[in-house]
């Protein structure tokens, strides 16, 4: 996983699409980036897994969010690292890239 990284803001209108790309090691770890928090005036239209380019084994693929801007307001999104079969007591793997989001 990489270092924790503080991102600038993505600004969009409503309306607008846009995407949130992150490394997944589910393949390899087992550990998939999953969705935490979002802001209410946004929503997540799809959730889509790529596999790494790479045939190596171990190789991280990415996960691309994609999200509809739907009212003027902004706020965080946040991202963990889990595995699945973990779903009671999810133990984050490591810091994700902390995003926000304004929508004017």
């Amino acid at each position: 996983m990489s270092k924790e990284t503080v991102l600038p803001p993505t600004t969009v209108k409503v309306g607008e699409q846009f995407q949130i790309i992150q490394e997944d090691g589910a393949a390899s770890t087992g550990y998939t980036c999953a969705l935490e928090t979002m802001p209410k005036c946004v929503v997540l239209l799809s959730d889509e897994y790529i596999p790494p380019k790479t045939g190596l084994l171990g190789a991280p693929g990415t996960r691309r969010f994609t999200f509809l801007a739907m009212s003027s307001g902004e706020g965080p999104i946040n991202f963990l690292q889990i595995r699945p079969w973990d779903y009671k007591h999810p133990a984050p793997q490591g810091p994700m890239d902390k995003r926000f989001v304004m929508v004017k």
